[in-house]
């Protein structure tokens, strides 16, 4: 099986933030960060502390609030873990939020627009692989959970270029390989 030697071949982490540091970037008071949290599935840190996945944090913020997300994503942590079991329902909550709050970057390309080219390129790359006819009949899947990565979630809402990967065809095969459903191909290799 191809594994690539680099760091584009990792473990599947999330960005997650607690309700304090949601409140304190959002410039909200804590009880209504709990509030708005409250009903989002976590995971509890080490000292007790509730982690929300940002993607999924992010659904709960009002257009107003726009201006202080790169402060929501400066005050997020890398959490490493499997892909959530409900990744494809994450990943509608957020598409359906990008569309009623993600082409509104003043004169910048919209969030949307690099959602679809990020999922575009993606899926091109995986038809261009030597592994294409086992990735490709995922493609849906993982063209859907696409954003649930910490370096594509950080380029469509933040347009952060620095966070997208260099080779990015290298990348795609291997979050692909990585993030395949079919646990039976990975183990065969």
């Amino acid at each position: 099986m191809f594994r690539p030697k680099s760091p584009t071949h990792r473990k599947n982490t999330m960005l997650h933030i607690t309700p304090r540091l949601y409140a304190d970037a959002l410039e909200l008071d804590t009880a209504t960060a709990y509030r708005r949290l409250k009903p989002l599935a976590h995971t509890i840190g080490p000292r007790g502390e509730h982690h929300y996945p940002l993607i999924t944090a992010l659904t709960t913020t009002r257009p107003k609030e726009r201006e202080h997300l790169p402060d929501l994503f400066d005050s997020a942590t890398d959490m490493p873990g499997p892909m959530p079991a409900n990744a494809e329902r994450l990943a509608d909550e957020f598409d359906l939020w990008l569309r009623q709050h993600g082409n509104n970057d003043k004169g910048q390309q919209g969030a949307i627009t690099r959602l679809a080219m990020v999922r575009r390129a993606f899926c091109t790359h995986l038809a261009d692989s030597q592994r294409s006819s086992l990735l490709l009949k995922e493609s849906e899947y993982l063209r859907a959970v696409l954003p649930l990565d910490n370096a594509m979630l950080k380029f469509v809402v933040r347009n952060d270029r620095e966070s997208f990967p260099t080779n990015f065809k290298t990348w795609a095969v291997a979050f692909a390989l990585t993030h395949t459903p079919q646990q039976q191909y990975n183990e065969a290799a």
